[in-house]
């Protein structure tokens, strides 16, 4: 039982300490990755592993701009970061199929997968801390 109050007020710390930054680097990462999903999907789309259509990949582009705005405004950042944590596990879904296809043998995509699914879960637990923390 101690165990789990301590691993809980480890998390509880990073989260306090971090979750700011994070939410805010967040904001950057989707800027980032946004622009050139939307500036040239096709040869993201070929640099990451994925085969879907450049209508798709653009679309993920918008979406990451859009987060970004949103994440870097700093108002209701857990409705952000569950919006990014909703769109880490749709892009996760696509490599899976790619990768489930054979479509992609590309390591980049396994890489992108794991990434993608690690991200979520970090992008859930901290929109759940900044909703409780508001209250």
């Amino acid at each position: 039982m101690g165990g789990q109050d301590y691993d809980r007020d480890i998390l509880a710390d990073w989260l306090e300490r971090h979750a700011a930054s994070f939410i805010a680097s967040a904001g950057w990462a989707s800027l980032g990755l946004g622009l050139p999903l939307v500036v040239a999907p096709q040869r993201a789309a070929t640099l990451i592993g994925l085969h879907e259509s450049p209508a798709t990949i653009r679309a993920f582009g918008v979406f990451d701009l859009l987060l970004g705005c949103g994440l870097l405004s700093g108002r209701q950042p857990a409705r952000w970061m569950i919006g990014r944590a909703g769109g880490n596990s749709i892009l996760a879904v696509l490599c899976a199929r790619t990768l489930t296809r054979g479509r992609s043998s590309r390591p980049q995509t396994t890489i992108l997968l794991v990434a993608m699914v690690l991200l979520t879960g970090l992008d859930g637990l901290v929109a759940q801390y900044q909703r409780t923390a508001r209250k």
